[in-house]
């Protein structure tokens, strides 16, 4: 195969949909991964992976299905979708996430981690600095964009996107593959928590059609353990 078949093959009419989608995720998660913010610097600053996720895992993704795509963003799982089993998949989800909080909150492997805005990490505040409930509160709103974000381009976006070339298994292990990569170089046990909770939160949008019950069960376990992390130290 030359270099000429091998992009014709890949800009191919059958095969541009998939093509566009993982030279997306591909970029955006290699420029998220690698972006950084400056320690001491403003809170706002240090906002800049959370802002970074929305834009690049969000906004952009949701604008090539509307206008390159054509598509709905309802099939991507931007809709409500089936309420009741969303409701009762995060009753019984919730209370484990809570503990697995817990368990990470005590756990000092993540104090050079988390939170994100590395302005809240003890060890980058001025000795005895407390950390005001407002200001907590504030990223706590960025990280729910945050969220959003890694929930559409992953379990929306990619998966979502993928189902009608690769079927909807091989889908969910392309997102979860992706997923799990994007926490290289975090602790062993998150990186392993990624790989089961891309396959489960994959699950829940095929379940539900929607992206929005993964999306609350990742942000209550994240926020939960980054106000641990920032509390108890």
């Amino acid at each position: 195969m030359t270099l000429i078949d091998f992009l014709r093959r890949g800009i191919g009419i059958p095969q541009r949909k998939p093509t566009v989608i993982l030279l997306y995720a591909l970029f955006a998660s290699s420029l998220w991964k690698y972006a950084s913010s400056p320690i001491e610097g403003s809170f706002l600053s240090g906002e800049t992976k959370t802002i970074l996720a929305f834009i690049l895992f969000g906004l952009i993704p949701a604008a090539i299905v509307k206008l390159v795509f054509r598509e709905n963003w309802a099939d991507y799982g931007l809709k409500i979708g089936d309420l009741r089993s969303a409701v009762r998949w995060c009753g019984v989800l919730l209370p484990v996430f809570v503990a697995v909080a817990v368990s990470t909150g005590n756990n000092p492997t993540f104090y050079d981690v988390y939170p994100l805005n590395e302005t809240l990490r003890p060890q980058n505040r001025p000795l005895g600095a407390t950390v005001l409930p407002s200001l907590f509160a504030v990223h706590s709103l960025f990280y729910l964009g945050y969220y959003f974000g890694w929930e559409f381009l992953l379990r929306g976006f990619v998966q979502q996107g993928l189902i009608d070339s690769q079927g909807p298994v091989n889908a969910v292990l392309i997102q979860t593959v992706l997923s799990t990569m994007l926490h290289y170089g975090n602790p062993p046990s998150e990186v392993f928590g990624a790989a089961l909770g891309g396959l489960l939160w994959g699950f829940l949008v095929l379940r539900t059609g929607s992206i929005f019950s993964g999306m609350l069960q990742h942000a209550v376990l994240g926020i939960a353990v980054d106000a641990l992390l920032v509390y108890r130290c």
